[in-house]
């Protein structure tokens, strides 16, 4: 990672961590990020907005946790349902995010053996254009999504996940 122009790091809300912010467009595919804190911080809070609306909105459907593990690579949340099995990862892209070389490549073979997808909330710097994406494993380098919702939306998630399970 090149080291971050004058100025840019005074974005970070965390001086004790190294500042990684872009002020550039959400699709210039420069390599700077957010600070990890900040980000990882939000998407933790999104992560438990939506694991609420699940239990209520998906009942007979079963949702484990697999961020916990201590092996790099893993997706976040696998769910279950109609005798399916669905993968997700979830990233806070602000609008650029971190994604493990390990991590993609489990996500691309989840997908190729059934079905696995990331759910990216993806927002400019300055916390405008808020989107929720989703993305094929085969798409994340180029952020191309397969579908899409203005703002931050759990219902639109929860959607996806339940039509992914009745295909």
């Amino acid at each position: 990672m090149r080291k971050p122009k004058v100025g840019w790091e005074l974005q970070c809300l965390h001086p004790n961590t190294v500042p990684r912010v872009c002020p550039c467009t959400p699709f210039c595919g420069c390599r700077y990020y957010h600070c990890k804190v900040e980000s990882k911080k939000h998407e933790s809070e999104l992560k438990s907005k939506l694991l609420e609306k699940f239990r209520v909105m998906m009942p007979g459907f079963v949702q484990m946790t697999h961020e916990d593990f201590r092996q790099v690579g893993h997706p976040d949340w696998s769910v279950t349902g109609f005798a399916r099995t669905s993968w997700w990862e979830f990233k806070h892209g602000t609008p650029n995010f971190e994604s493990h070389g390990r991590q993609e490549l489990t996500m691309l073979r989840l997908a190729a053996a059934g079905y696995s997808r990331y759910v990216i909330w993806h927002e400019n710097a300055d916390s405008t254009n808020k989107r929720t994406l989703i993305v094929h494993p085969t798409k994340i380098k180029d952020l191309e999504p397969e579908d899409w919702c203005t703002g931050f939306d759990f219902n639109f998630i929860l959607s996806v996940m339940r039509k992914a399970h009745q295909r």
